[in-house]
């Protein structure tokens, strides 16, 4: 069984994004496109119910959800979960060694159709388990952290399948990846203190941090891969 080293995903995470500054600007346009779908949401109309049947009261408000929260919301979501598709491929190819820049976002839309599914799923499963007394939200997401990586590392891996691995790969290592989610929380709160910039750091080495405990779980370490410091 392969074990997370919280050292080295950190130093080597933070090594990753200062040699690699595209990824940072990717992940502003992240978020200054959530921003933005986030903006197109209609302020809420007030509608005259003097003469209005329950009826008709119950359809505006069904119209109103349907037509601007659900629409733009869910393009919104979509079209991040694809810029983050692009990220995370990024990652995967400078853990390689491989070149990161935007031609990573070449990639079949099969792919992006894929990950963007697994995704939801992920985040579904996550919501549920949160509704039973929130441990089982925090098992469930830690557990299936890593299918959406698995689908851009191995494309051909079934949906399904990529829950299951992430599942395999994740036993008898919750505890450690729970650390590491406390450690990037931190790193992350330290990024917002640093106002914009700070944040767009830190994100960015959030996306390199999984990468690399997804690597030291597989049990794979490239050639060319920072080397590897002992497990703690």
């Amino acid at each position: 069984m392969n074990k997370i080293s919280i050292n080295q995903c950190v130093s080597d995470a933070w090594s990753l994004t200062t040699k690699n500054m595209v990824m940072c600007l990717i992940v502003l346009v992240a978020f200054c496109v959530g921003s933005a779908f986030g903006s197109l949401t209609p302020q809420t109309t007030v509608y005259s119910t003097d003469n209005m049947t329950p009826e008709e009261s119950l359809r505006i408000l069904m119209d109103a959800f349907s037509n601007c929260f659900g629409v733009f919301t869910f393009i919104g979501y979509i079209v991040q979960y694809a810029i983050y598709a692009g990220l995370y491929k990024m990652a995967l190819n400078g853990y390689n060694g491989l070149k990161v820049d935007t031609a990573a976002y070449k990639m079949p839309i099969a792919t992006y159709l894929k990950y963007i599914a697994v995704y939801i799923v992920y985040e579904i499963l996550m919501i549920i388990g949160l509704c039973f007394c929130i441990i089982p939200g925090i098992i469930i997401g830690t557990r299936l952290m890593f299918a959406p990586i698995i689908v851009l590392d191995e494309p051909e891996t079934e949906i399904v399948e990529a829950f299951k691995k992430s599942w395999t790969m994740t036993e008898g290592s919750f505890w450690n990846l729970f650390l590491l989610g406390i450690v990037v929380l931190l790193i992350n709160l330290g990024g917002l203190i640093c106002c914009c910039i700070g944040a767009i750091f830190t994100a960015t080495m959030t996306i390199f941090i999984s990468v690399i405990a997804y690597y030291q779980l597989k049990g794979e370490t490239p050639a060319d891969a920072p080397e590897q410091m002992e497990t703690i």
